[in-house]
């Protein structure tokens, strides 16, 4: 077993793992220092007893530890035939009538690593997401300049014919609405000075 610990105690967050055999013995308890811990009390023999009277039904447990842990556990499934497919997609196993358990094991984290883990998560997406409404506005404000300049410039000149005062031609520079509307100003204009 001391392969398998070794490579569970590869990610950072984890402090303690337990693991025990098909007839509840605990086989190994070893914490992130390694060292091997077997003496159990009573009242964790009691609780650990609910828990695989759980697991037997339910394969899998999470459990909070209070303010310093979380606890997860899983009963370790002997099936005699499996594909890979039925490791990662349970839905899939067409009977649970050959599984067998032939143990469990309890992987315990530690919570302040892990909410470190989430607080530097919940500051990039903050971090990102404030970037993209930095973008986004400024987009938005270059597209809408962009539609509403051409319009002062009509609404100017518009109110400089209004007044009888001599009137520029305004340049069309999109061929959009905008465009047209500029055009039959540019016409209006010059049928207006043909007349006078």
């Amino acid at each position: 077993l001391r392969d398998p610990v070794n490579a569970v105690f590869q990610q950072e967050d984890v402090s303690k793992v337990l693991i025990f055999n098909e007839e509840e013995h605990l086989l190994t308890a070893q914490g992130r220092s390694g060292s091997v811990f077997l003496k159990v009390s009573q009242a964790e023999k009691q609780h650990w007893q609910k828990i695989f009277d759980h697991l037997r039904k339910k394969r899998d447990i999470r459990e909070f530890g209070g303010k310093a842990n979380y606890k997860f556990w899983k009963a370790v499934i002997s099936r005699p035939d499996y594909s890979e497919e039925a490791l990662f997609f349970e839905e899939e196993i067409p009977s649970r009538k050959a599984e067998r358990i032939i143990g469990f094991i309890c992987i315990t984290l530690n919570k302040t690593s892990l909410n470190r883990r989430v607080k530097d998560l919940l500051f990039k997406t903050i971090l990102m997401g404030a970037a993209f409404w930095i973008i986004g506005s400024v987009i938005t404000f270059v597209v809408i300049r962009r539609i509403t300049h051409p319009l002062r410039r009509l609404t100017r000149e518009v109110n400089m014919l209004e007044l009888g005062r001599n009137v520029e031609e305004i340049p069309v520079e999109t061929r959009d609405e905008i465009g047209k509307l500029a055009n039959a100003f540019n016409r209006m204009s010059v049928a207006l000075k043909k007349r006078e």
